[in-house]
């Protein structure tokens, strides 16, 4: 999932919410990695624009990793993925929020219809409602923040000044978050809409397994905590890694209508995809199938709530062929063919960098 912006500075309320994120259950053969030890971090490990990370160019190496992938068939690739975008940029500006598939827990237990389905695959987003009681809800909320009072002394956050991401991952209201039947329900439906192109592929569709994270609990108005378009996951990686650069092979082909062509849905791939290159501290090495927020109070557009750009397929072609071009001077926030240049003499990967998630990729 592509998030354009995380988060907005117009809230006008505290929002609190608890993230999970659904991963694959992969045999020990595929997914074991010796790992060392990663320094302790917060949020701001995770996003260069968090963390005030000084610019570090990257070494001649990453110009010579473009020249091996690229090939001439991509120059039609980027035109069709710009000429789709605009025409798809358009739609969203004006449905709006309607870009986002919303559907009630009733709904997912009694079963989607194909066409709301296909919807949230194209998408890559949805939001589901009711999957908690509102009175459950409000009753983590107090106790989570009865236990950041109680041991203040030792909770840590970002800010570190005034807290709004809380480095808390286990009190008793997350582990019985993450344990509802309501969220695990939810789960096992999203993990269904995943395949896999090897039918011997050594991973798990139906078992659902929790990835401890933070909350946040945003203050009314807040400008501090605002992450700009940005993807979890790894970024380099998703270039230097032969096995991730497997996974969006049909965009990295060449030809018109990658973002087509692209089957993000196949997790086959992505068994043998390394995520985590260089150690980063906030960088997790296990496949996150979906991630979601779990939102413990009412929050409306523009007040805090996560923005994602509503496309899945034709964002991720964006991104994969982003770093064989570059804008020509003048010209920059156009999406017109002629307004773009090759680059494959910089070692430049927008919004790419070392141990970090990937960001601002424009």
């Amino acid at each position: 999932m592509l998030s354009q912006q995380a988060t907005r500075s117009a809230a006008r309320r505290i929002r609190l919410a608890a993230r999970f994120s659904t991963s694959s259950c992969a045999s020990d053969a595929a997914a074991a990695q010796s790992e060392a030890e990663k320094a302790e971090g917060s949020i701001a490990s995770v996003f260069s624009s968090l963390g005030g990370d000084a610019f570090v160019p990257l070494e001649q190496r990453f110009s010579e990793l473009k020249k091996s992938i690229y090939s001439d068939g991509l120059i039609e690739s980027w035109r069709s993925v710009l000429e789709h975008l605009e025409r798809r940029t358009a739609e969203i500006r004006e449905i709006g929020s309607k870009a986002i598939p919303q559907v009630s827990y009733k709904d997912v237990q009694a079963g989607l219809s194909q066409e709301t389905t296909d919807s949230v695959k194209r998408v890559g987003t949805v939001v589901v409602h009711d999957a908690v009681p509102e009175p459950e809800a409000e009753a983590w909320k107090t106790q989570i923040k009865a236990y950041i009072a109680e041991n203040r002394s030792l909770a840590r956050g970002f800010p570190d000044d005034d807290p709004q991401v809380w480095e808390l991952y286990n009190s008793v209201a997350q582990t019985q978050a993450r344990t509802h039947p309501g969220l695990l329900s939810t789960q096992k439906w999203l993990l269904s809409l995943f395949h896999t192109s090897d039918p011997n592929s050594p991973v798990s569709i139906s078992t659902p397994i929790s990835y401890y994270d933070r909350l946040r609990m945003r203050h009314p108005g807040d400008s501090v905590f605002a992450l700009g378009a940005h993807i979890d996951g790894g970024s380099l990686e998703r270039w230097e890694d032969p096995g991730f650069r497997s996974c969006f092979r049909a965009i990295l082909a060449g030809g018109s209508d990658p973002h087509v062509r692209h089957d993000p849905w196949d997790l086959t791939t992505r068994l043998s995809a390394k995520t985590d290159l260089y150690g980063g501290s906030g960088q997790c090495s296990v496949f996150r199938m979906f991630q979601g927020w779990t939102a413990l109070s009412r929050t409306a557009p523009g007040e805090g709530t996560l923005q994602v750009f509503p496309d899945v397929n034709l964002a991720t072609a964006y991104v994969m062929l982003r770093p064989f071009f570059k804008p020509r001077t003048g010209r920059e926030g156009r999406l017109g063919f002629d307004d773009w240049e090759l680059d494959l003499d910089s070692t430049v990967f927008p919004g790419s960098v070392k141990g970090k998630g990937e960001s601002r990729c424009r």
